[in-house]
């Protein structure tokens, strides 16, 4: 399947504002892919995507920007400087109100910030060894985890408020690649003491499995208490997403080989899809609104489109190779009518 964007021809009318003189640090669409935002070496920019037309609906000058983050098409916008300016500090987080052209606050950190993620309730603050969470309505910091250095910026969030507002808000995150013991879980900010059973079930089962990467944790933003460890790869984790709503995470190793699918709710393995053969980078997974297909992009300059199917489960498949091969023996080896 091959898609061809005409971007050129819809941005010729913004040239004068995103230009050759407008190095752009980074790009990130909003929750809903209504928008998108980009960091500049002169402030940033925000644009409304629509089939017909992309136009500027905001631009503010400043210091170089290295993050910014909108929540959906509101004027709340989470802005980070580069750091390359007097005053500006790759530490300070600013939360501005786009409408109103003013700051709500700044947040200061103890060292470089590396992400940042914005929900309808909380914010994801990514630095290379912690993971900050605040309420979203008043800025209040909730909870802090100890993470082991991230400098992949690993940190995947979904929200499902639900029908009455009583939806999930996940987040996941890869576990420390070292021996996981219940010592080792409280010192990294995850309580065996709490949520559900099956949550320290699986815990239990890692925590037998000594200097253990590749496992991911599913943390629940709302309970701020962690509700699984999923066994995704035996090397360390690459890339990570969790779907919209919440009920899949999709992962890839340092390999690169493979993109593995799971259940957040039963860790089970669902899908398993094979990239390529050869070792590479997978910089990014991404699952579509309606769960039915993900893609993966990687260095070798390669999108690849997998989907989510019948006919792909693991279990189908699995059933489908019994199956063919109880047939095979029972019919002297000859092919199975379908």
């Amino acid at each position: 399947m091959s898609v061809s964007l005409d971007i050129d021809s819809k941005l010729e009318s913004s040239r004068s504002i995103v230009n050759a003189a407008s190095q752009v640090n980074c790009v990130t669409f909003n929750q809903d892919a209504s928008c998108v935002a980009l960091g500049l070496n002169i402030g940033y920019r925000i644009y409304s995507c629509k089939p017909d037309i992309i136009k500027c609906s905001h631009a503010r000058r400043e210091d170089s920007v290295g993050i910014v983050e909108m929540l959906y098409r509101t004027s709340l916008v989470a802005v980070v400087g580069l750091g390359e300016e007097v005053g500006s500090l790759p530490r300070k987080l600013k939360i501005l109100n786009t409408k109103r052209q003013t700051t709500i606050c700044d947040l200061i950190f103890p060292s470089t910030i590396l992400l940042v993620k914005l929900s309808r309730q909380r914010m994801i603050v990514l630095l290379e060894e912690q993971i900050y969470i605040y309420d979203i309505r008043n800025m209040e910091l909730l909870h802090t985890i100890e993470t082991s250095p991230n400098l992949n910026l690993l940190c995947a969030l979904s929200e499902d408020l639900g029908t009455n507002g009583d939806g999930l808000s996940l987040l996941a995150y890869p576990s420390p690649p070292k021996t996981i013991t219940h010592e080792s879980l409280l010192v990294n900010g995850i309580n065996t003491n709490g949520g559900s059973q099956s949550a320290q079930n699986n815990i239990q089962s890692v925590s037998n499995a000594p200097n253990r990467v590749g496992d991911a944790i599913i943390f629940d933003l709302v309970s701020l208490q962690p509700l699984a460890v999923i066994e995704a790869h035996k090397s360390a984790l690459s890339a990570m997403c969790l779907s919209k709503d919440g009920s899949l995470l999709a992962t890839a190793s340092d390999k690169g080989t493979i993109v593995r699918v799971f259940n957040v709710h039963t860790g089970v393995k669902l899908y398993q899809f094979r990239r390529g053969t050869y070792p590479t980078k997978i910089f990014s997974i991404s699952f579509s609104n309606d769960n039915k297909y993900i893609v993966a992009t990687s260095a070798s300059e390669t999108v690849h489109v997998f989907r989510l199917g019948e006919n792909e489960l693991l279990a189908n498949k699995q059933k489908k190779s019994r199956n063919s091969k109880l047939n095979t023996y029972n019919g002297d080896f000859q092919t199975p009518d379908h």
